[in-house]
């Protein structure tokens, strides 16, 4: 199993940061990391597209179709993509409140028999988006303590037992 995890402190209330990750049809409007269509509602079936940049390669969105797990009004979101005994990703988003503003938490678990040949790779790939829509979140709302006018956050954990 690998794990990857970012979290950063945005300057807005839990609220708003939670209307912007739940209004799919806006995402275009604060970031271009992520496209995501779908029913917010747990069983709910989603499409979360990353986009990807490689050398020479067009900018393409990677579609994962999944299922949405948990959904926890204004503190978590989480769903799966993938199959399961082979390769399962769940997905999860936790917000929390703090004093200025809120807390928001990325992370995802690969899991299943292709976790360990794959499992590096695809963390290098998530920390790497959850960076980008870190730094997006951080623009639209102001970094709380952590933001001086740059992509800051906690460092990225990659996990693999």
């Amino acid at each position: 199993m690998a794990r990857v995890a970012k979290e950063i402190d945005v300057g807005a209330s839990p609220k708003r940061v939670w209307d912007s990750l739940v209004q799919f049809e806006g995402y275009g409007a604060w970031t271009q990391a992520a496209r995501i269509r779908g029913e917010l509602k747990p069983g709910g079936k989603m499409d979360y597209g990353i986009l990807l940049r490689r050398g020479r390669i067009s900018p393409f969105y990677f579609n994962l179709p999944g299922n949405v797990v948990a959904l926890e009004p204004l503190g978590l979101i989480s769903w799966e993509a993938g199959l399961r005994r082979v390769l399962l990703m769940e997905f999860a988003i936790h917000i929390s409140p703090r004093l200025d503003g809120a807390r928001v938490l990325q992370s995802v678990e690969v899991s299943g028999p292709m976790a360990r040949v794959i499992g590096r790779h695809l963390g290098r790939l998530f920390g790497a988006h959850f960076d980008c829509i870190s730094g997006d979140l951080q623009e639209r709302f102001g970094g709380g303590s952590q933001f001086n006018g740059r992509r800051r956050g906690k460092p990225l954990r990659v996990s693999q037992p």
